[in-house]
């Protein structure tokens, strides 16, 4: 979901807007190719999120890190708000992730650890760095000059 403000005298209708997705907080920047029919759309997201959570004499904690670049066109088949979107996205997602132990025996990959031998691991999660994007979604934020609200799921 987007909230975009378009720039009047440009030679190409741009659109510059903030997004909310489920990528984190980022901005958009719209360009209309062909007016009413295809715009095409460079997207932009950051989120870190910290977390803590106890469970069976481990503490695992960690901060995601969420950042992703998009680029999208968009075609509007009827010439009205509807559109189809189809894409890629950049992304640089990871994970560390540190785990404290509290007192017992551990058992990793088939070796067993005392309390006094290992009191902690760490680690890190990677995720793919490239995803292909199909959606759809309602609004054009290049049509005219104004403040737009658009949505798009996908």
């Amino acid at each position: 979901m987007g909230v975009g403000r378009v720039a009047a005298d440009t030679a190409i209708p741009l659109s510059l807007g903030g997004t909310v997705s489920t990528l984190g907080p980022g901005l958009s920047l719209s360009a209309a190719i062909e007016p009413n029919f295809l715009t095409v759309e460079l997207d932009g997201a950051l989120i870190a999120y910290s977390h803590s959570i106890s469970n069976g004499g481990v503490t695992y904690s960690g901060t995601n890190h969420l950042v992703s670049v998009g680029l999208l066109g968009n075609v509007y088949p009827w010439g009205n708000a509807f559109h189809v979107s189809a894409g890629a996205y950049y992304l640089d997602q990871h994970l560390p992730i540190d785990l404290h132990l509290q007192g017992g025996d551990y058992r990793i990959n088939g070796l067993s650890y005392t309390p006094t031998a290992l009191t902690s691991l760490t680690g890190r999660v990677e995720y793919a760095h490239g995803a292909p994007y199909v959606g759809i979604g309602w609004g054009n934020p290049t049509i005219t000059p104004g403040w737009h609200l658009s949505a798009r799921l996908g």
